[in-house]
């Protein structure tokens, strides 16, 4: 209601201001061209020199005629005369201009607005978006409700003969480990996901406690996969269980990402999937589907000034940015001072070339993390100030920067 209160006013004061201008023309007097007034004063002229016999009629006849021809010619190239408008012509006129104003108006706000959607604070979109989270279907609802796809994946005959006996030895062995794992890789392979799902369940199953992380995290990513890319609460809830588990798992990260984005949470999912992206690695396989869909996502939730980094750019920047967890691992094998002295090198390195030549805030963000890890606090203090004036005229890096400098308890 507000929208048409604003808009109704905002036409009527533009409607208002057009009226006020025609009347102010129409108001104006009529004008006479100079020349015209001059030409007839010539005409009057005549006649009275005709009357005191200082101009003989043929003379005279002939500057009348001479001066009608100049004055025809005035009317032909001079501007019309100013128009009148009546009350009721500009009564229509600006009625006219409303309606347009209104209607169209309310032409774009049905394309392009959400007629009907109520004005929401920021804390109850929030708690809708909560409750449309808790409410969403469940998996086999929304399962249900998919239209049936055709087959993605043809196989050969023979193939499909193979696949067949697979199906039918593995439901006539329901104890056999292996030929679950082999019938959840083929039916995914076939993109039967739904199928897959429930091999890899009797997988989790047959497993029991040996289960690790990754089989219950193919499990869930069949699930989703299984309904379109849909989170489901089912999936949900394998998801959080592994993020108890290894909370700085990735696959779990992005679609947890992806369920807070399908449910009306875009800064939930920014804020998760902008951390992926700027992780890597850079052939990660939920990297280019967060590229596909950051900027949007940042869009719906009010950051207008987010850049996607270029690809290539960040492939590079991450092979430079120093010591990862992949690297502290491949160093398990030596001893504790190699294994230290390793990392205090790359860590040196690192900060040698951001000192020398710069680099990007996810390089001084990993530096100030890997100085912290190292027991350097007051360095990673040090440097947490300089990145702050390096990045000072960009609210986007400064957020990286603040975002780990909290993480490693520098800001409290």
């Amino acid at each position: 209601m507000m929208f048409w209160i604003i808009s109704t006013g905002l036409s009527a004061v533009v409607a208002a201001f057009f009226l006020a201008v025609m009347r102010a023309q129409s108001a104006q007097p009529e004008t006479t061209a100079p020349a015209l007034l001059i030409y007839k004063q010539q005409l009057q002229e005549v006649e009275k020199d005709v009357v005191k016999g200082l101009l003989a009629a043929e003379e005279a006849e002939r500057l009348k005629i001479e001066i009608s021809r100049r004055i025809l010619a005035l009317d032909a190239t001079s501007p019309g005369q100013t128009r009148r408008d009546t009350p009721a012509s500009l009564a229509l006129t600006a009625g006219l201009i409303t309606v347009t104003l209104l209607g169209g108006t309310f032409l774009m706000y049905r394309e392009y607005g959400a007629p009907g959607y109520e004005n929401l604070s920021q804390k109850q979109r929030i708690a809708n978006a909560q409750r449309s989270l808790e409410t969403r279907p469940s998996l086999e609802e929304f399962a249900a409700a998919i239209p049936v796809q055709p087959e993605v994946v043809v196989p050969s005959a023979d193939y499909t003969d193979l696949v067949e006996k697979l199906r039918k030895t593995v439901a006539e062995r329901p104890d056999d480990l292996e030929g679950h794992v082999l019938l959840a890789n083929v039916e995914a392979g076939l993109q039967n996901f739904a199928a897959a799902a429930q091999a890899q369940e009797a997988v989790l199953k047959l497993k029991g406690e040996a289960a690790e992380v990754s089989d219950f995290f193919d499990h869930a990513e069949l699930l989703i996969l299984s309904v379109q890319g849909y989170v489901a609460p089912e999936a949900e809830a394998i998801l959080r269980d592994i993020l108890k588990q290894d909370p700085t798992h990735e696959g779990a990260t992005y679609y947890i990402g992806l369920m807070m984005a399908q449910n009306d949470r875009p800064d939930q999912a920014f804020r998760l999937w902008r951390a992926l992206l700027e992780k890597g690695p850079a052939d990660a396989p939920w990297i280019t589907p967060i590229r596909d869909q950051i900027e949007e996502v940042a869009v719906y939730a009010g950051i207008n000034d987010y850049v996607l980094p270029d690809a290539d750019q960040a492939a590079a920047s991450a092979q430079l940015a120093g010591p990862t967890q992949s690297d502290i691992d491949a160093a398990s094998d030596l001893s504790a001072d190699e294994r230290m002295i390793m990392i205090e090198g790359m860590v040196a390195q690192l900060a040698e070339r951001l000192g020398a030549e710069g680099g990007s805030s996810a390089e001084w963000a990993r530096l100030i993390g890997a100085l912290s890890v190292l027991g350097r606090v007051d360095e990673a203090q040090e440097i947490w100030r300089e990145a702050q004036l390096v990045f000072a005229g960009s609210a986007t890096d400064l957020e990286t920067l603040q975002r780990t400098a909290e993480q490693v308890g520098l800001i409290q």
